[in-house]
């Protein structure tokens, strides 16, 4: 199920029961995007995290960083 932000901002204002919601979509599909230091892009599959999914499941990312709060995208996307 893919949920927008919206809804899960929406969620989160009324629930009381968690400290923290974050969400995981993972699409079936393939995108163009650079995997590594390549210059031509390749197909890589890749999945959508809504902040903070990483830090909530206190993990960090195989590369590179977890977006800080104001690159965040926000609720009205």
């Amino acid at each position: 199920m893919h949920f927008l932000f919206k809804d899960i901002e929406s969620f989160k204002s009324v629930s009381r029961s968690f400290a923290d919601i974050a969400a995981y979509y993972r699409d079936s599909g393939f995108s163009r995007g650079h995997s590594d230091e390549r210059e031509e892009p390749e197909f890589v599959q890749g999945s959508h995290l809504y902040p903070p999914f990483l830090p909530l499941m206190g993990v960090a990312p195989a590369l590179e960083r977890v977006f800080a709060p104001e690159e965040e995208p926000s609720a009205n996307v």
